[in-house]
């Protein structure tokens, strides 16, 4: 049970990692072109990459857990 739910764990956490990347990206440099009419602008830029900063941590966290469960695994069927 451990190894599926930690293969889960960690795939989780790469498809959101990768998505909270391109939110970042997004924001960071496609919002940031003259041709956006400024979108993303005053108080809510830092509120969403702050989002984008914690939502990234999550998924790290989420990828790690994931290779602990498939550790714990992996150490019940070798003893």
């Amino acid at each position: 049970m451990n190894r599926i739910a930690g293969v889960i764990c960690v795939v989780l956490g790469a498809l959101t990692g990768a998505a909270w990347i391109a939110h970042g990206y997004i924001l960071g440099v496609v919002a940031d072109r003259p041709e956006s009419d400024g979108a993303f602008q005053g108080a809510e830029l830092p509120t969403l990459t702050l989002t984008s900063m914690f939502g990234v941590g999550a998924s790290l966290v989420l990828v790690l857990l994931g290779v602990a469960l498939l550790v714990q695994a992996r150490s019940r069927v070798d003893a």
